[in-house]
């Protein structure tokens, strides 16, 4: 009953945050719509505004809901003070994510500053934006996002980013592959389970990779796992400790 009971609650969950997603969508779109903006940029702008969401939660909201878990604990144990002091942490935590976290910025710039630039060459300067120039100018257009980010934010954590850009592109690179001739000659099960692999070897490799070796990972990703996982340290420390030798099983030390 209790799994039973946990499957519908995660069921409900992933139900209501579709449907949350399809509403902000469609609340965006309408907002563009009606903005004044020319409607062959609509999408682009759109796009934008989807982009910037999505940076500014896989920077923000890892955040907010470790501060939400401490908050629920404080409760629990009835630590009213420490409730009131982590909630006066909430209002700076927002604004830093306005204010110095350059990251949905650049997400929203990589996105659309092109398609945007294009449209002002062709309708303000009236060029004739063919392949070879639109290529140029993607190329140009994002490495200035990427420049201007950087100076604007020069705290931004750019191992971050790169992650973020790196997987995204593995990712288009598997959906081009997934639909192409080459990839209709291999198992059914592996192109049905190709991605759930590869979500699952990715994942093994980072908390393999927290466990023995921290450091290797983004400060804020190691951070973020050890607030969430509550591991007791001591055993962190004995699985070290064993895969470096210092303790062997079975032989008093």
């Amino acid at each position: 009953m209790p799994c039973y009971k946990t499957r519908s609650l995660l069921r409900g969950l992933i139900f209501s945050s579709s449907s949350l997603m399809d509403k902000y969508n469609q609340m965006i779109s309408t907002l563009v719509t009606h903005s004044g903006v020319p409607e062959e940029l609509q999408p682009d702008i759109a796009a934008a505004i989807r982009a910037y969401s999505l940076g500014w939660s896989m920077t923000t909201v890892p955040g907010l809901v470790t501060l939400l878990i401490k908050v629920l604990l404080a409760r629990v144990n009835k630590d009213r003070d420490r409730v009131k002091m982590l909630l006066k942490t909430l209002l700076p935590l927002l604004r830093h994510s306005l204010t110095h976290n350059g990251f949905p910025f650049v997400t929203a710039g990589v996105f659309s500053s092109y398609k945007v630039v294009s449209f002002v060459l062709r309708r303000v300067f009236h060029l004739d934006m063919d392949e070879k120039k639109e290529r140029i100018n993607k190329i140009i257009t994002t490495a200035s996002v990427l420049w201007l980010g950087r100076t604007l934010f020069p705290s931004m954590p750019t191992l971050d980013m790169t992650l973020t850009v790196f997987s995204r592109a593995v990712d288009v690179v598997g959906y081009s592959l997934h639909d192409s001739p080459w990839a209709q000659s291999l198992p059914w099960w592996w192109l049905e389970y190709s991605s759930v692999t590869a979500f699952t070897a990715v994942t093994s490799e980072v908390l393999f990779t927290w466990i023995y070796d921290p450091t290797r990972l983004p400060r804020s990703y190691a951070k973020w796992i050890s607030n969430i996982g509550s591991f007791d340290e001591r055993i962190l420390v004995a699985l070290r400790a064993m895969r470096t030798g210092d303790i062997v099983y079975g032989v008093s030390g």
